[in-house]
């Protein structure tokens, strides 16, 4: 509720961290100096889905665990879904700044994370409701949801198809050499000589986020 009816909602209005330093300029505070201050702080941020998908999955867990026994949860969590799903492509299109490709296999990850939560919630609360007499909800939940579940992963798949098959096949892979890494790889290029490997676009994905790329 409080993620649904509170903090989603406040998210349309301070969709950006720099419309919060706008309103601290607008009452005497916090005033750029500088044109790259201003600049710093108007810069879009990347979408950080590490953090941002995360606290989706956690909400559809949540929902589904006390789906059996607190029903009410139910609509709550679709209208914090609903929310979110407009949140999302708003921010996507006009907030938040693309930093890197993921060729679509990120929807392959959060979309297969969802469907083995939804298979695995079916089938153990069929478990419990067969543990406690409830043949007649058991089988439903095994013989009617499961198959359900199974035929919507079968036609979304087979309408947009998997990121992951773009992939190399298993057998070249099995049959490529041993690659040999060098050492270099995992040392940061601001550390290395002569800067080598650095890019303009360098940690990207953490820009505008006042976070560090390294730790020592």
């Amino acid at each position: 509720m409080l993620q649904g009816f509170a903090l989603l909602p406040l998210r349309f209005l301070f969709p950006h961290p720099g419309v919060l330093g706008d309103l601290a300029r607008l009452a005497g505070f916090c005033t750029a100096r500088t044109p790259h201050d201003r600049a710093d702080v108007l810069w879009p941020h990347s979408v950080r889905y590490g953090k941002e998908v995360g606290a989706l999955l956690l909400v559809f867990v949540v929902a589904l665990a006390y789906a059996a026994t607190a029903p009410p949860i139910l609509p709550i969590a679709f209208l914090y879904f609903a929310g979110a799903w407009a949140w999302w492509r708003y921010s996507v299109l006009y907030v938040w700044e693309r930093a890197y490709e993921s060729g679509g296999r990120l929807f392959d990850v959060v979309y297969s994370s969802l469907v083995w939560c939804l298979f695995i919630f079916a089938f153990f609360t069929g478990c419990i409701f067969l543990a406690a007499g409830a043949y007649a909800q058991a089988t439903t939940l095994w013989f009617v949801l499961i198959p359900l579940i199974y035929s919507f992963d079968s036609s979304l798949k087979g309408r947009y198809g998997a990121a992951t098959r773009a992939g190399t096949p298993l057998e070249a892979a099995a049959s490529a050499p041993p690659a040999d890494v060098p050492r270099e790889v995992y040392t940061p290029p601001a550390l290395r000589p002569r800067a080598a490997g650095w890019h303009p676009e360098v940690g990207k994905a953490w820009e505008g986020w006042k976070a560090p790329m390294y730790a020592t």
